[in-house]
């Protein structure tokens, strides 16, 4: 038996896996990171980076490339028939890994290891199909999530794709019909709409992450004005046809039965922690249903106090920003043991890239309401496109955002909204949450002219004439 002793185990070498490792080997901890192939991370496999080259090739009036400029004037302008999209996403998404599995063969060969890890118990690993053990004083879980495909759903085989399987099709499909009105759903169903195939995507109960429901009818009306979407329908049966196509019966919010026949059924669903296994019965962790482990989200640490998680694995709604600060905040804890751990905490900030954009940061409409049971109040401010004078230069009819603010000493605490330059308005406002910033700060804040941050200064201005009469009341 081969038998190596470290600091710190990290199983993953993902983004979350490859910050851990760096932030313990700062704070002084010999490192081992271990991956099983394919590398390469989620976001660039399957997730941000194929979805967003994607979403630029949608963006190309008719399928035209931008074309460039050279010494000698402008290249010639290159059509893109929907049969090479998909090809040529992959070729860009190959870049991307080629760069990644660099930045993996940079850490030296002694820190490093192929092979699918198990637990033997809370400090020895075992990799699968060898006689290696590894002897670790903490260790960091960091293995990602998978795509989550309901048991209805799988048995119409390989007509039922995910993102794992969708961006390796030959090329793109004719129609689809998306399962799911999550960010995957949305981005993609709107995505396909604007390439001229068919698509449909059936919501569920909730409208994304939204929890402020006059901003998610908001969004929801926006979105169905470049994507068909239906929300809270029923589906009475699904089956494959004799043209290998599936046929969907469902019946729509209105209670009318109607039958659809598409290419393909993309589940977007959501996704689970990647535990396969892992064998974590073995340490004692405590887990949810679905074997993810229960975790404190200011130290990363669970209830076995060597074992620490980061990323995907440990949320089923993870970013690549909380997977980079989850795992500074894993990485840096493990190399402490078994000194206590650290607190950091970082404020939400979510974004998906519909058009229009939709965000929240910090604290949802729904957390707020809940505090306010206890006697936590708070205001909303509340500010539409509508007499926006960008929206009108740009025909972007839709767009609203709700800010929410402390009752008593007018704090901003956070925001939902759907509104064209979301990702940067969202930017803005979690850079407020930091600094603790109020009405007033906010509004002595400089909003330039004309753009779509004259919105969120205009919900500024309406929470603060609520905040004023609530002084006088």
């Amino acid at each position: 038996m081969q038998e190596i002793i470290t600091d710190v185990a990290i199983i993953g070498a993902g983004t979350a896996g490859i910050e851990a490792n760096h932030a313990a080997k700062e704070a002084g901890a010999k490192t081992l990171l271990i991956d099983q192939s394919p590398i390469g991370p989620t976001n660039i496999k399957t997730g941000t980076v194929p979805m967003q080259i994607l979403r630029e090739l949608s963006f190309s009036k008719n399928h035209i490339a931008p074309s460039s400029l050279t010494l000698y004037g402008k290249t010639p302008e290159i059509k893109i028939d929907n049969k090479e999209i998909l090809s040529i996403v992959r070729k860009k998404k190959t870049t991307f890994i080629e760069e990644f599995i660099k930045t993996i063969y940079a850490i030296p060969e002694n820190e490093r290891m192929i092979g699918k890890a198990f637990f033997i118990n809370n400090t020895t690993l075992g990799i699968e199909s060898s006689d290696i053990q590894i002897k670790a004083k903490s260790i960091i879980i960091a293995t990602g999530s998978q795509p989550y495909v309901p048991y209805g759903l799988k048995r119409l085989g390989s007509k039922i794709l995910t993102t794992n399987e969708f961006f390796d099709l030959p090329e793109l499909p004719k129609s689809v019909a998306i399962f799911g009105s999550g960010s995957v759903g949305l981005e993609l169903g709107q995505i396909l709409s604007q390439l001229n195939i068919k698509t449909i995507i059936f919501g569920l109960d909730s409208f994304w992450r939204f929890t402020d429901q006059k901003v998610a009818q908001e969004a929801l009306t926006a979105l169905k004005q470049k994507a068909y979407i239906i929300m809270n329908s029923r589906i009475t049966e699904m089956n494959e046809n004799e043209n290998g196509d599936i046929t969907i019966y469902y019946l729509d919010d209105t209670n009318y039965e109607c039958i659809l026949n598409v290419q393909y059924v993309i589940c977007a669903t959501g996704r689970i922690p990647k535990l396969d296994d892992l064998q974590l019965h073995t340490t004692g962790i405590i887990h949810n249903s679905l074997g993810a482990p229960f975790v404190n989200p200011l130290t990363m640490q669970t209830n076995i106090k060597n074992i620490f998680v980061a990323g995907d694995v440990s949320t089923d709604h993870g970013t690549l920003q909380t997977a980079i600060f989850q795992g500074k905040v894993a990485g840096e804890n493990a190399a402490r043991y078994p000194e206590p751990p650290l607190e950091k905490t970082s404020f939400r900030q979510e974004i998906i890239y519909t058009s229009p954009e939709m965000a929240i940061v910090g604290e949802s409409y729904s957390e707020l309401t809940e505090k306010a049971k206890k006697g936590r109040r708070f205001i909303v401010g509340e500010a539409t496109c509508n007499n926006n004078l960008l929206a009108k230069l740009k025909e972007e009819k839709y767009g609203i955002i709700h800010t929410y603010f402390a009752e008593d000493n007018g704090e901003f605490l956070g925001a939902e909204m759907c509104i064209p330059d979301a990702q940067y308005i969202c930017q803005f406002l979690n850079c407020a949450l930091i600094n603790k910033m109020s009405i007033t700060e906010l509004l002595n804040s400089t909003f330039y002219h004309p753009s779509f941050f004259e919105v969120l200064q205009e919900s500024v201005k309406d929470a603060e004439r609520k905040f004023n009469l609530n002084k006088y009341r």
